[in-house]
């Protein structure tokens, strides 16, 4: 049995964690076709019911990645779409 699921169901294709807010947990992203990409907040330890982000853009996400694109500290959010342009 999970000890966690996100409050509403989703088609996830591709999940990413990373310390998106910079408090030293980690927050889970996760890239699902068809509908927005969500952002998962963790605090102390425990992920959120409800997305604390979704993308607004909906899309055929089928991978997702996180990273210091720009150099300005805070992570990216990288999402390759199938069938359609990746988007950062």
């Amino acid at each position: 049995m999970p000890i966690w699921s996100s409050g509403q169901a989703n088609r996830t294709t591709d999940v990413a964690l990373g310390d998106v807010d910079g408090d030293g947990d980690l927050d889970l992203i996760c890239g699902n076709s068809g509908e927005s990409t969500t952002l998962y907040e963790n605090t102390d330890g425990i992920f959120a019911s409800m997305p604390k982000w979704s993308s607004g853009q909906v899309n055929q996400t089928s991978g997702v990645a996180l990273g210091d694109v720009d150099g300005d500290g805070d992570l990216d959010l990288v999402c390759g779409n199938y069938g359609e342009s990746a988007t950062l």
